[in-house]
């Protein structure tokens, strides 16, 4: 921060490459920046490299130095190869987002060029009248997604093709009846999504809805200038949105901007390696990123806007990039294969949801695909069947094991493996004897309905035997009427039981707490962290907290006598929650190895444990593990 009576500026060096300017480096110093802009000229790779420099205090934006290397950009734009495109019936379909989607893969080269979205260019007219002149690249996608949809609806290409020419001079009427109908674009731009759709509703055809609704939208988001930018105007238009209607459209918006690679990196900025950019996409899509200070995107926005709101289609895109890097060959980390494996099974834990893996049966998939590769000894792929042994071993209990396995029962992976999967299902219901063999006792009421309701859910879309699927949802209807019974009985049940316990674990139970020192200000864990002790305060006071967002939700402010850190080492997932002292704070650890053996002993004189099992009667109901 600047001292008082000096003014502070922000400085970024650009290059330019194909006709875009990308930012290369922010800093508050201009002799680095400067020095950062001779290094790009002279590496003589891109178009043109500038500095712009920024008053911290005004926002006014002026250039300080640009200048032309001479290169020119001779990149021919081609069609990137899909192998699927949803037959579009009704004119209406070509604006749905899974056509547009498909629009923006097949075109991804084109777009990015252009810097607009599909959906954008549906309703831009005029380039739409220059693609038509570009015929080469034209023809080549109608050629693609003709050859593709022929197989579908049982014609020849050529057929499929001249079907695909007529709609696109069709949309190109609709993009010229959008533009010269200027009225709903000043409706969105003056009262918002809400105000628009309630004109449109009023005034238009349902059918032709999606048009005009479309069509004021793009108007709006072709004002800016990147990526970035046009994300920026969408989350403006989100943020003070409560109909559902208006989210949705404004969501497919989103997701089919965060479905480009390149938007994706100028969101998310510089990654140290592959895996730390799935870990900050998981993240995003619940609106749980960690988003440093220097990055100068609208990632902050976005991801708060994520937190806040429902949007279904953004996230599904978000986790489905994760799902392709992860079925890819790419490495995850730069430090070898040890280093994969670690990083492997962080990201299985932060993709945990209620009954599976958040991205469900793609996920599923996705991860049992990676694991057979990693999981294996000398690097050698472990066979599928003890893959799937191996990735269910991660999962803290049997409604997440149920979920992930009811998903990989819709994959491809059923056709070989059903065998396998079936009987690890089979399996598993059968051991559901009570909701306490489902889920952990302290789960609390709310959690365990949802769960059942994902768990039918999944069931509900097929993918095991018609007498499975019945034997399945007749077990879970058990288990949910014999919920309250069960909540009785809890409370004074197994309490009173021992285990016998080996010397070895004698011996670890006299083992003492170790003392810790924490000053006020710091961070004792973080929330998503893997467990591996627990707390005692002894003197001082801790502070329990979870982001949403860009904020800080307080859950709890705990004094002398409190155990903070407990559920992630019982459960043994990412932590739930971040801690941090509050003032100069004394405490008492206990490793995970230990806590264990005394869960074990449950002894009647074992005041850590009785003190355990108090906080966690009172404190699990609070935690409630939502969708990442």
């Amino acid at each position: 921060m600047a001292k008082s009576g000096f003014t502070s500026y922000t400085y970024e060096v650009f290059y330019q490459a194909n006709g875009r300017w990308t930012v290369d480096l922010a800093c508050t110093n201009r002799q680095e920046a400067i020095a950062r802009s001779d290094v790009l000229l002279n590496a003589n790779k891109y178009e043109a490299v500038k500095v712009t420099r920024e008053n911290d205090a005004t926002g006014k934006v002026e250039n300080i130095l640009e200048e032309s290397t001479g290169q020119k950009s001779d990149k021919v734009i081609k069609i990137a190869p899909i192998e699927e495109a949803p037959v579009c019936k009704e004119l209406s379909d070509y604006y749905q987002f899974d056509s547009r989607r498909t629009i923006g893969r097949l075109m991804r080269q084109y777009l990015d060029d252009q810097f607009i979205t599909s959906f954008e260019l549906l309703f831009d007219l005029g380039r739409m009248n220059m693609l038509e002149r570009n015929d080469t690249l034209l023809s080549k996608a109608m050629q693609r997604v003709g050859s593709l949809q022929a197989k579908s609806v049982g014609t020849k290409p050529h057929e499929r093709v001249d079907v695909l020419y007529r709609d696109f001079s069709q949309i190109k009427d609709r993009a010229r009846e959008s533009r010269d109908n200027q009225k709903y674009a000043d409706i969105l731009k003056a009262g918002g999504m809400s105000a628009l759709i309630k004109e449109v509703t009023e005034a238009i055809t349902p059918e032709n809805h999606d048009q005009f609704i479309l069509g004021a939208l793009a108007s709006c988001v072709s004002k800016g200038r990147d990526w970035d930018s046009k994300l920026e105007i969408l989350i403006d238009l989100a943020e003070p949105e409560t109909d559902e209607t208006a989210l949705a459209y404004l969501d497919d918006v989103i997701a089919e901007i965060l479905d480009a690679p390149s938007a994706v990196n100028e969101l998310i900025g510089r990654q140290t390696d592959a895996a730390a950019a799935y870990r900050t996409l998981i993240h995003l899509s619940a609106g749980r990123a960690q988003v440093p200070d220097y990055l100068r995107s609208c990632l902050k926005h976005l991801n708060l806007l994520m937190a806040e709101k429902n949007l279904p289609v953004s996230k599904g895109i978000l986790l489905d990039r994760v799902c392709r890097g992860l079925k890819s060959v790419t490495p995850l980390t730069k430090e070898g294969f040890e280093a994969d494996k670690a990083a492997f099974s962080t990201l299985i834990r932060y993709t945990i949801g209620l009954a599976g893996l958040e991205g469900d049966k793609d996920m599923a998939e996705a991860v049992v695909l990676r694991a057979k590769s990693l999981m294996g000894d000398d690097g050698a792929d472990l066979p599928v069947d003890q893959t799937i042994g191996n990735v269910l071993n991660f999962f803290p209990n049997r409604a997440i094991k149920l979920g992930f396995l009811l998903d990989l029962s819709r994959t491809e992976l059923m056709k070989t493996y059903a065998t396998v999967i079936l009987t690890s299902l089979l399996s598993l219901v059968e051991q559901l004897k009570n909701l306490s063999s489902l889920f952990p006792s302290e789960t609390s009421t709310e959690l365990i309905i949802a769960s059942v309701d994902a768990l039918r859910e999944k069931l509900g879309m097929g993918g095991i035997p018609e007498d499975m699927q019945k034997s399945f949802a007749s077990s879970l209807d058990r288990l949910v009427k014999e919920r309250e019974a069960s909540d009785a009985a809890s409370k004074n049940k197994n309490l009173s039981k021992y285990f016998a316990v080996d010397d070895e674990k004698e011996t670890m139970l006299k083992v003492p707490s170790v003392p810790k020192n924490a000053s006020s200000g710091d961070i004792l864990f973080n929330e998503g962290d893997e467990g591996t002790e627990a707390y005692i305060v002894k003197k001082g006071e801790v502070e329990i907290f979870r982001r949403l967002g860009n904020r800080e939700i307080v859950l709890a402010t705990l004094g002398p006598g409190s155990i903070i850190g407990e559920m992630s080492l019982i459960d043994n997932q990412p932590r739930m929650a971040s801690g941090r002292a509050l003032t100069n704070t004394e405490l008492l650890t206990i490793s995970q190895r230990n806590l264990h053996y005394r869960l074990e002993k449950v002894e009647s004189n074992d005041q850590v444990l009785r003190r355990l099992l108090d906080v966690l009667v009172e404190r699990a109901r609070g935690y409630v593990r939502t969708a990442e």
